[in-house]
């Protein structure tokens, strides 16, 4: 061992148990699925979230690393929206809207840890 190596101290742990994101990710989801439990055939889920100003059809929910939720839909007029939030200010109503008539029921997709490449090119 040269002065240039580095030290082993052991196994490399997996630490992910203590993301934060993906442990309010996981609550979320459980609370959204426990929301959803109550609505009838004609009724989705929707988020709203101080600063839309207005209600998100959320298609999917997604996190990036240890601080970062994402949030992807349609807001009122139908035009796609990514709400990308750190953790800290993340304050969500959960609520329902009726679904169009003919329209599928729909629920919320929880996509989990979003792929560096995809949030990456979101961002350019």
């Amino acid at each position: 061992m040269t002065i240039l190596d580095p030290p082993r101290f052991g196994p490399v742990l997996n630490l992910d148990h203590l993301n934060p994101v993906k442990w309010f990710y996981e609550r979320l989801a459980k609370q959204i699925a426990k929301f959803e439990q109550t609505l009838k055939p004609n009724q989705s889920t929707a988020l709203a979230h101080p600063m839309l100003g207005g209600v998100l059809d959320v298609r999917e929910i997604g996190y990036h690393g240890p601080d970062m939720i994402v949030l992807r839909g349609v807001d009122s007029q139908g035009q796609p929206v990514w709400l990308v939030l750190h953790l800290s200010l993340v304050q969500l109503t959960i609520t329902v809207v009726a679904q169009k008539p003919n329209q599928p029921e729909r629920r919320i997709g929880f996509l989990g840890q979003v792929a560096k490449d995809e949030h990456e090119a979101a961002s350019e």
